[in-house]
């Protein structure tokens, strides 16, 4: 960030409203999982990107097939708008 890297933080933070929001690297740890602190999470953090003027968000990497993942998304009426799979093939030589 040194010498100007912080110039572009603070246009960020202060002068550049964005209309969307990047919500990378959310993970909670495993004997905090299903005791609800997503929730609490994202009950702080949707009423601050209402009042930010976010209109929309595109979370991380997820596989398609990750149920329970996915359905936190659901009363939020997700889109799809990339689609994540992973193959495995053996290789015999």
């Amino acid at each position: 960030m040194w010498p100007f890297g912080w110039c572009h933080l603070l246009k960020s933070l202060f002068l550049k409203h964005e209309k969307s929001a990047e919500m990378l690297l959310i993970a909670v740890r495993p004997d905090y999982q299903g005791l609800g602190v997503n929730a609490m999470f994202f009950d702080d953090l949707i009423p601050l990107y209402n009042k930010m003027g976010i209109q929309w968000a595109e979370t991380g990497p997820q596989l398609e097939d990750n149920v329970r993942e996915l359905s936190q998304w659901k009363p939020l009426k997700p889109e799809f708008v990339k689609r994540r799979r992973c193959w495995r093939r053996n290789v015999a030589m």
